[in-house]
């Protein structure tokens, strides 16, 4: 099987102006969906507009829930109803079947909850069933909450090692200026430019925004898969990128590394971190070297963390080397912190060390 698309449907795609659905927006996105599959692209959608699909249900005759999350989550239900019907007859009507696939950012930050996750697609993936991927707003409270469906997306793209990630939005990709400043243009080929300008302001019913999607896009193609950030109501714009056309931001991709790797890299909630000094920073970024973190160059500990959780690495000024996962708790390393012949915090095979910006 070839490594997959995730191609992600923002929130600005979904509504219409009536504040339904837009199923012929949608109709169009899927036609140049199952173009791709039918090509060998093995496909997975994550979609918003669950929210957006039920306030198109009920309105804004809800107002006795004054509680903003329970709002979202009862719109949430109703609407990804509406949603799951609207891809399953889209896709149904052109011979492929739909899986419906709910996230909490929990599913990615444990090992076992990740690789359950992973074969019930690739499983989906192999059958040529489309997964269509969405938060699980109903059960999502703030600390389980994604950033937005960009996030999403770029965590999924990462477990499968995805070939590419298609950002749709309703944005012609990066500005490298004001997107109302009629003298900006679009960036082409994003390298290492500098954000400075949203492209629109946020949409009703949508978390993100332009920094969040260059956030996710950079780590991502850092991990080995290309991003591109298109607006998804281009003509046939899912076929121009498949042939390599100038069209929207494109992130090029880098060296992939293992899949093990790439789950402790797009791990979130990585609250704990232990600081090192500049020599284990070195041996970490030594293109030479496999090198584990000792705790021989670990200078602090923050945080509370157990064996198994993933934990930020930082540098001596503060920067971010990398994650891994720990082998032992806070209270062990705090206690071996400086110390030279002891097991490794974190081995090698689960260390993620972003590339130098340098």
């Amino acid at each position: 099987m070839n490594a997959p698309w995730i191609i992600k449907i923002g929130s600005a795609l979904t509504r219409s102006e009536c504040g339904e659905l837009d199923r012929d927006s949608l109709d169009d996105l899927v036609e140049q969906a199952v173009a791709l599959q039918q090509s060998e692209h093995p496909l997975v959608v994550v979609s918003s507009g669950a929210v957006a699909a039920g306030h198109g249900v009920l309105g804004d005759g809800i107002t006795s829930l004054r509680d903003d999350v329970i709002r979202r989550q009862l719109y949430a239900a109703v609407g990804q109803t509406q949603l799951m019907r609207t891809f399953g007859e889209l896709f149904g009507s052109r011979g492929y079947q739909v899986a419906q696939i709910l996230a909490t950012r929990q599913d990615f930050s444990t090992r076992r909850h990740y690789l359950n996750m992973r074969s019930c697609l690739v499983a989906a993936l192999q059958q040529q069933v489309v997964p269509i991927i969405n938060e699980n707003d109903v059960v999502s409270v703030t600390e389980l909450m994604f950033t937005d469906n960009d996030e999403l997306a770029a965590l999924v793209a990462g477990m499968l090692g995805a070939e590419k990630l298609v950002i749709l939005s309703d944005v012609d990709g990066v500005y490298d200026g004001p997107p109302e400043d009629p003298a900006s243009r679009v960036i082409g080929e994003w390298d290492n430019h500098t954000l400075r300008a949203s492209p629109n302001p946020r949409s009703e019913f949508g978390r993100g925004g332009i920094h969040t999607k260059v956030r996710n896009a950079t780590r991502l193609s850092q991990l080995g898969t290309e991003v591109w950030i298109v607006n998804g109501r281009s003509p046939d714009v899912l076929r121009r990128v498949a042939d390599g056309e100038s069209v929207g931001t494109r992130f090029a991709a880098h060296s992939r590394p293992s899949q093990a790797k790439r789950w402790v890299a797009a791990a979130p909630n990585q609250e704990a971190e232990v600081i090192i000094n500049e020599g284990a920073e070195q041996v970490l970024r030594s293109p030479d070297r496999l090198a584990s973190l000792l705790p021989v160059g670990i200078e602090k500990v923050e945080g509370d963390f157990k064996r198994g959780d993933v934990i930020r690495v930082l540098g001596p000024g503060g920067n971010v080397v990398g994650y891994g996962r720990a082998e032992y708790s806070s209270l062990v390393a705090n206690r071996l912190i400086g110390q030279q012949r002891q097991k490794p915090l974190i081995h090698y095979d689960y260390l993620y060390v972003f590339p130098s910006e340098n």
